[in-house]
């Protein structure tokens, strides 16, 4: 059985609601819901009275939002499940915040590769690089070795600075 909750979260109303298992695995959005559902029957299988999922969920409008779901299952005395039961929290503000730290992070990446100057991120404490950009080894400001980036002492960071 749902609560008003489905109308609230996801625009349904309760008589729109068919409280079964397909119905909730309907409104999975596609790419989700095999490995969503797999989990949740592995859940089952396994016994586990615990179970939650990251997915995305249709709301009554068609579109999907993304949901953090926490469910307990019930299980008699031979161990079959008798029903679950849990609640769905709206997480797409969190998904939306970390897509964009992806895309900012992204973009910082790409910057720092193909910026044509040379351009590091060294350890304060030991002055041992941590990264540096192509730029850099074709300055010969620095060596690569074959396994990546040496990570060498240096004693004299404004060289660096002043190129």
């Amino acid at each position: 059985m749902w609560s008003e909750g489905v109308q609230t979260l996801f625009g349904y109303t309760l008589e729109a609601v068919v409280p079964d298992f397909q119905w909730w695995t309907d409104n999975i959005h596609p790419t989700d819901r095999d490995p969503v559902v797999a989990k949740f029957q592995a859940a089952l299988a396994r016994g586990e009275s615990l179970w939650s999922g990251e997915y995305r969920f249709r709301k009554a409008d068609g579109s999907y939002t993304y949901v953090f779901d926490r469910g307990y299952i019930e299980f008699d005395a031979s161990g079959k499940p008798l029903r679950a039961f849990g609640g769905m929290m709206d997480i797409t503000a969190r998904k939306q915040a970390e897509e964009a730290l992806r895309e900012s992070e992204e973009r910082y990446r790409l910057l720092f590769e193909r910026i044509p100057l040379p351009a590091f991120v060294y350890d304060f404490q030991t002055l041992a690089f941590l990264t540096v950009n192509e730029a850099t080894v074709e300055k010969k400001a620095y060596c690569v070795n074959v396994n990546g980036v040496e990570r060498t002492r240096v004693s004299h960071i404004s060289w660096f600075l002043l190129c």
